[in-house]
Protein backbone atom coordinates (compact mmCIF):
# COMPACT_ATOMS: atom_id res chain seq x y z
CA UNK A 1 0.00 0.00 0.00
CA UNK A 2 1.35 3.27 -0.84
CA UNK A 3 -0.01 6.87 0.52
CA UNK A 4 1.71 10.17 -0.66
CA UNK A 5 0.61 13.30 0.67
CA UNK A 6 0.82 16.72 0.60
CA UNK A 7 0.05 19.37 2.80
CA UNK A 8 0.08 22.96 3.28
CA UNK A 9 -0.62 25.45 5.93
CA UNK A 10 -0.87 29.00 5.84
CA UNK A 11 -1.36 31.80 8.71
CA UNK A 12 -2.19 35.70 7.61
CA UNK A 13 -4.69 38.06 7.07
CA UNK A 14 -6.13 38.24 3.75
CA UNK A 15 -7.89 41.17 1.96
CA UNK A 16 -10.87 40.14 0.43
CA UNK A 17 -12.22 42.46 -2.10
CA UNK A 18 -15.38 41.19 -2.87
CA UNK A 19 -16.04 41.85 0.38
CA UNK A 20 -17.26 45.32 -0.82
CA UNK A 21 -20.32 43.63 -2.57
CA UNK A 22 -21.30 41.50 -0.66
CA UNK A 23 -21.46 44.30 2.43
CA UNK A 24 -23.45 46.37 0.25
CA UNK A 25 -27.46 46.89 0.49
CA UNK A 26 -27.54 48.80 -2.51
CA UNK A 27 -30.00 46.40 -4.39
CA UNK A 28 -26.94 45.75 -6.77
CA UNK A 29 -25.35 42.85 -5.04
CA UNK A 30 -26.73 40.00 -2.90
CA UNK A 31 -25.41 41.20 0.64
CA UNK A 32 -24.18 37.99 2.87
CA UNK A 33 -26.74 36.94 6.08
CA UNK A 34 -24.12 39.11 8.43
CA UNK A 35 -24.25 42.08 6.26
CA UNK A 36 -28.24 42.38 5.98
CA UNK A 37 -28.83 41.44 10.40
CA UNK A 38 -26.39 43.95 10.72
CA UNK A 39 -28.21 46.73 8.54
CA UNK A 40 -29.33 50.17 10.09
CA UNK A 41 -33.15 50.11 10.97
CA UNK A 42 -33.73 53.19 12.00
CA UNK A 43 -33.50 55.66 14.81
CA UNK A 44 -32.56 54.20 18.17
CA UNK A 45 -31.19 51.05 16.57
CA UNK A 46 -27.82 50.10 17.41
CA UNK A 47 -26.59 47.94 14.38
CA UNK A 48 -23.46 49.56 13.07
CA UNK A 49 -24.05 48.01 9.33
CA UNK A 50 -25.46 50.56 6.45
CA UNK A 51 -28.74 51.42 5.52
CA UNK A 52 -30.46 50.11 2.72
CA UNK A 53 -30.26 51.94 -0.24
CA UNK A 54 -28.90 53.46 -3.78
CA UNK A 55 -25.67 54.85 -2.62
CA UNK A 56 -25.18 51.87 0.35
CA UNK A 57 -21.63 51.68 1.38
CA UNK A 58 -21.31 54.04 -1.97
CA UNK A 59 -17.46 55.89 0.24
CA UNK A 60 -16.17 52.15 1.68
CA UNK A 61 -16.85 50.00 -1.34
CA UNK A 62 -14.17 52.39 -3.94
CA UNK A 63 -11.37 52.43 -1.28
CA UNK A 64 -9.23 49.58 0.24
CA UNK A 65 -9.98 49.74 3.96
CA UNK A 66 -10.35 47.27 7.27
CA UNK A 67 -13.97 45.95 6.46
CA UNK A 68 -12.43 43.69 3.35
CA UNK A 69 -9.65 42.59 5.27
CA UNK A 70 -10.15 38.97 7.44
CA UNK A 71 -8.40 36.19 8.95
CA UNK A 72 -6.80 33.77 6.10
CA UNK A 73 -5.40 30.78 8.01
CA UNK A 74 -5.99 28.13 6.42
CA UNK A 75 -4.62 23.95 5.72
CA UNK A 76 -5.28 22.33 3.40
CA UNK A 77 -4.42 18.71 1.75
CA UNK A 78 -2.83 19.44 -1.83
CA UNK A 79 -1.81 15.86 -3.17
CA UNK A 80 -3.23 12.72 -0.98
CA UNK A 81 -2.85 9.60 -3.36
CA UNK A 82 -3.34 6.06 -2.19
CA UNK A 83 -2.41 3.04 -4.03
CA UNK A 84 -1.80 -0.75 -3.84
CA UNK A 85 -0.04 -2.58 -6.38
CA UNK A 86 -0.07 -6.54 -7.26
CA UNK A 87 3.33 -8.00 -7.51
CA UNK A 88 3.65 -11.04 -10.42
CA UNK A 89 3.90 -13.64 -7.24
CA UNK A 90 0.10 -12.27 -6.43
CA UNK A 91 -0.64 -13.34 -10.16
CA UNK A 92 -0.38 -16.41 -11.00
CA UNK A 93 -2.95 -17.08 -13.62
CA UNK A 94 -1.49 -14.19 -16.05
CA UNK A 95 1.65 -13.31 -17.94
CA UNK A 96 1.63 -9.22 -15.81
CA UNK A 97 4.94 -8.03 -14.11
CA UNK A 98 2.61 -5.74 -11.29
CA UNK A 99 -0.69 -3.89 -11.51
CA UNK A 100 -1.14 -0.72 -9.54
CA UNK A 101 -4.64 0.53 -8.46
CA UNK A 102 -4.55 3.77 -7.12
CA UNK A 103 -6.91 6.79 -6.62
CA UNK A 104 -5.58 10.44 -6.13
CA UNK A 105 -7.67 14.03 -5.19
CA UNK A 106 -5.64 16.82 -5.83
CA UNK A 107 -6.81 20.58 -3.53
CA UNK A 108 -10.02 18.70 -2.04
CA UNK A 109 -10.05 19.34 1.35
CA UNK A 110 -9.37 22.88 2.72
CA UNK A 111 -9.73 24.02 6.28
CA UNK A 112 -10.45 27.34 6.33
CA UNK A 113 -12.98 30.42 8.24
CA UNK A 114 -11.62 32.76 5.37
CA UNK A 115 -15.26 33.40 3.53
CA UNK A 116 -13.48 34.15 -0.35
CA UNK A 117 -13.41 31.70 -2.75
CA UNK A 118 -9.73 29.90 -1.63
CA UNK A 119 -7.46 31.76 0.80
CA UNK A 120 -4.53 30.35 -1.26
CA UNK A 121 -5.26 32.31 -4.55
CA UNK A 122 -4.53 36.06 -4.50
CA UNK A 123 -4.13 39.10 -7.44
CA UNK A 124 -2.80 38.05 -10.85
CA UNK A 125 0.17 40.09 -10.15
CA UNK A 126 3.28 38.75 -8.30
CA UNK A 127 4.40 42.27 -6.45
CA UNK A 128 0.57 41.61 -4.15
CA UNK A 129 0.55 38.71 -2.40
CA UNK A 130 -2.72 38.72 0.44
CA UNK A 131 -5.12 40.15 -1.67
CA UNK A 132 -7.97 38.17 -2.95
CA UNK A 133 -10.03 40.01 -5.95
CA UNK A 134 -11.97 36.84 -6.38
CA UNK A 135 -9.92 34.68 -8.82
CA UNK A 136 -10.53 31.52 -9.61
CA UNK A 137 -9.86 29.24 -6.81
CA UNK A 138 -7.41 25.80 -7.53
CA UNK A 139 -8.88 23.08 -9.34
CA UNK A 140 -10.43 20.41 -6.93
CA UNK A 141 -9.82 16.72 -8.97
CA UNK A 142 -9.90 12.85 -8.20
CA UNK A 143 -8.11 10.68 -10.53
CA UNK A 144 -8.08 7.04 -10.37
CA UNK A 145 -6.23 4.66 -13.03
CA UNK A 146 -4.85 1.09 -13.01
CA UNK A 147 -0.90 0.91 -14.11
CA UNK A 148 -0.10 -2.21 -15.47
CA UNK A 149 3.11 -3.91 -16.87
CA UNK A 150 4.14 -7.18 -18.77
Amino acid sequence: VVVRRQRQMCIRDRVNELRKYSLTLNGQWTPTQAAYNARWQGAGSSNSGDKPSANSMQYTRDYANSLWEENGNYLKIKDVTLGYTFYSNQLHSVQISSINIYISAQNYFTITKYTGYDPEVSWASSTVNGWDRGNYPSTKSITAGVRVKF
